[in-house]
C-alpha cells in the first residue's frame, strides 16, 4: 500500500502521537470520545461524514470498542477488519481474523499484523514498523520549557495496553 492514504481515526488525547508523521496523511478526531453524539441524529452525521471520506479499508485495533465495528459496518466501508473472536462485533468484520489472546508468547504487534493477513500482509519480523514521532518543533520547545529540560532530549512515550499483551510496566521507564 505505498500508495494509499491513510486516515487514522482516533481519541483526541491520542491525536499528537500521529499527527506529524510521516506515513499518516489524516488524522480523524472521535466523533463519540469528543461528546459530540449526543442522539441518533448526531450519530448519523456522524456516518455520513465517514461515508464522504469514501474510505476503502477499515482496521478496528481498539478490539473491545463495538461502537467502531458499528460505525465501519454503517459507512459501508468495504474491507471492515477486526478480531473475530469477540462475539458482540466479529460478525461485523467481513474480512475479520479470529485472535486468539490466550498465546502470551506474542507480542501485540503480531497480533496486530494477523489482523492484516486478509490484505495480503505477511508478519515480518524484520519489518516491524517503527513509531516515528515527527515533533512539532514548537510543542517540542514549549514542552521542554514547561518540564525546565534540554529540548533535544530523548523521552520515550509508550501508550500502553492492556491485559497481558506484554505492556511496559513503570519500572522499567
Amino acid at each position: 500500500f505505498p500508495d494509499a492514504t491513510i486516515s487514522i481515526l482516533l481519541k483526541e488525547n491520542a491525536a499528537d502521537l500521529v499527527t506529524n508523521h510521516p506515513f499518516v496523511n489524516e488524522v480523524i478526531l472521535d466523533w463519540c470520545s469528543q461528546g459530540k453524539i449526543r442522539n441518533k441524529e448526531d450519530e448519523k452525521r456522524y456516518v455520513t461524514f465517514l461515508k464522504e471520506k469514501k474510505i476503502d479499508v477499515a482496521i478496528n485495533l481498539l478490539f473491545h470498542e463495538n461502537r467502531y465495528a458499528d460505525l465501519a459496518r454503517w459507512a459501508n466501508i468495504p474491507y471492515r477488519l477486526g478480531d473475530k473472536s469477540i462475539l458482540a462485533q466479529g460478525w461485523k468484520y467481513n474480512y475479520g481474523v479470529y485472535l486468539d489472546w490466550k498465546d502470551l508468547s506474542r507480542h501485540e504487534i503480531e497480533y496486530l499484523f494477523d489482523l492484516v493477513k486478509p490484505l495480503g500482509i505477511p508478519w515480518q519480523d524484520e519489518k516491524i514498523p517503527k513509531m516515528v514521532l515527527a515533533p512539532d518543533p514548537k510543542k517540542q520547545a514549549e514542552l521542554a520549557k514547561q518540564l525546565k529540560i534540554n529540548e533535544n532530549l530523548l523521552i520515550a512515550i509508550h501508550p500502553g495496553t492492556s491485559g497481558g499483551n506484554k505492556p511496559w510496566h513503570p519500572e522499567g521507564f
